[in-house]
């Protein structure tokens, strides 16, 4: 008997030794490659979600290194960099930085869209030269390679479903022969996605899942899509464009469980 209770007691200190080591927010780069005719030279893009008002070091200096590191052509960010509720100084400390690196396109996520933080959000961004894309696009000339890069607006409750069915679809009618980048908060729209003409989709908002299945892909819950969901990280073939979903990087009181914060590092290659 005193030797079975000190085998369970054994066990159970090894499963709570894992579970705080896994639940220790550990930064990783996913790294993606992809190959198309609209492109001349290799382009690098570096991706950052959901980052909320987080911290990496001292100075952000984790975070910084992570993607100097990629030397990337551009760091698109779709959404929920700025939190609505956090202190906002993680944000200017890695945003005063990012704007040396490479520049900066992003579109807002659900906290950004909260009508009562809008507009400051949107001074706040391009006073580090930021450039918001909010249903619209813009032509970016990298590497002798013009892209074409669209931003889609969060759906909020009060969202009429036409309004955003109508945008996406009047976005997708101005893809032409640039490579065309969509950048979009929620990866759930996956039906509405398969019908638009983008070459990417880039998301984030899943968090991973927060809690990942141990050694798989598989992410515990997401408010979209509840328990067990599908799109909360990786690469998704959905017929014309690929969807690449980000675990994003938000550090907070809910711990990340076997689902480590991460940068995508993405290489599109002619």
């Amino acid at each position: 008997m005193i030797v079975t209770l000190s085998i369970i007691s054994a066990i159970l200190l090894v499963l709570t030794i894992l579970f705080f080591v896994f639940s220790i927010p550990k930064l990783q780069t996913t790294y993606h490659t992809i190959n198309t005719n609209k492109v001349q030279e290799e382009i690098k893009l570096v991706v950052l979600a959901d980052f909320h008002s987080s911290k990496y070091g001292d100075n952000q200096e984790e975070l910084v290194n992570a993607i100097k590191k990629e030397n990337p052509d551009l760091i698109l960010m779709p959404g929920d960099i700025v939190d609505d509720v956090r202190d906002r100084t993680p944000c200017t400390i890695l945003l005063n930085q990012l704007k040396h690196i490479a520049p900066m396109y992003y579109i807002y996520g659900n906290h950004e869209m909260k009508v009562s933080v809008r507009q400051r959000v949107k001074e706040y961004l391009e006073s580090f030269g930021v450039n918001i894309v909010f249903n619209t696009f813009v032509d970016v000339n990298v590497k002798n390679t013009t892209l074409r890069i669209f931003g889609l607006q969060d759906p909020q409750e009060k969202t009429p479903p036409d309004t955003w069915l109508r945008a996406i679809g009047e976005m997708s009618n101005q893809v032409d022969d640039k490579y065309s980048i969509l950048l979009s908060h929620r990866p759930t729209f996956v039906e509405e996605y398969k019908e638009t003409k983008f070459d990417l989709i880039l998301c984030g908002h899943a968090h991973g899942g927060q809690w990942r299945i141990p050694w798989t892909e598989q992410g515990v819950f997401c408010s979209d899509e509840g328990l067990f969901p599908k799109y909360t990280s990786g690469a998704f073939d959905l017929g014309t464009p690929t969807m690449i979903v980000s675990r994003g990087l938000c550090k907070n009181f809910i711990p990340r469980l076997f689902n480590q914060p991460e940068i995508l590092s993405i290489t599109i290659k002619p």
